[in-house]
């Protein structure tokens, strides 16, 4: 997970988010922690598991010299790719795929080759789904000589939401706190959603809670007065445009009387 290191260890960690189905556009993520401004640096953007071509190296993007690197493209993401022009300087190398098909599927890996410290590169791998739900999975590696350096980081963090009191009375107040970021970097606002299970699956959605449009700059929200069982959601943001953690897990409260279920049968 990106985090300002005070120490570093070797971290696999496999994040699971939801898969693109053919024709959407997706958001590959790769980011320097800590924040580093990269407008001046190379950003390489290949794949590692496409063959070579006899004319060397082909890259799905490459922004160098303050600018990306036409002849040097991969002819099958021609004008399909960008990165965030705002984000380099807050050290966001994310690259943008639009229009996906099964034949993006596979490994990429984000490089910085002018990046001081023994990480300069991190793994995405993309699965592209023709009309159903999989996965991508995301890699993160930290070298435990990196101590005080900046990483690279592929996947963003998960916060962990609690609630209290989790048994009200109808008509009481609820917290909620937003933790497990607290050795981020500063600056993240809070959103806050309502779970809202869908008919007949194990599933639902999120809806953002009055007055969580613009996010909170504090960890925590009270909710007046929920009258029935409700469930709640979590995440955050920060940056220029705005990275956002994963979403939470839902935390339920257990209103008397009511009882609503999200187990898998």
């Amino acid at each position: 997970m990106p985090a300002t290191l005070s120490f570093c260890f070797l971290l696999f960690a496999l994040i699971f988010i939801p898969t693109p189905v053919k024709g959407d556009d997706v958001i590959l993520q790769c980011l320097v922690e800590p924040q580093l401004d990269m407008v001046d640096m190379t950003v390489e953007w290949s794949r590692p598991d496409a063959k070579r071509r006899p004319k060397g190296m082909e890259y799905v993007h490459l922004y160098r010299d303050n600018h990306e690197v036409e002849d040097m493209k991969s002819s099958s993401y021609h004008n399909r790719t960008a990165l965030f022009a705002g984000g380099l300087r807050h050290g966001n190398i994310s690259l943008i795929v639009t229009n996906v098909t099964t034949a993006d599927e596979g490994e990429y890996k984000c490089f910085i080759p002018k990046l001081q410290g023994n990480t300069k590169s991190s793994i995405v791998r993309l699965v592209v789904a023709q009309n159903s739900s999989k996965t991508i999975t995301s890699e993160t590696q930290l070298d435990p000589e990196a101590k005080g350096q900046n990483v690279l980081n592929a996947s963003p963090p998960q916060p962990v939401l609690s609630v209290s009191p989790s048994w009200l009375n109808p008509g009481a107040s609820v917290t909620l706190s937003c933790e497990g970021l607290e050795h981020q970097p500063a600056g993240w606002r809070f959103f806050w959603y309502k779970a809202v299970p869908k008919p007949s699956s194990s599933s639902y959605t999120s809806e953002l809670l009055p007055g969580s449009t613009n996010g909170t700059e504090q960890n925590s929200n009270t909710v007046h007065g929920p009258t029935l069982t409700a469930g709640f959601v979590c995440r955050a943001g920060r940056g220029e445009p705005e990275f956002y953690t994963y979403y939470s897990e839902p935390k339920f409260v257990w209103s008397a009387g009511q009882f609503v279920s999200l187990c898998s049968q």
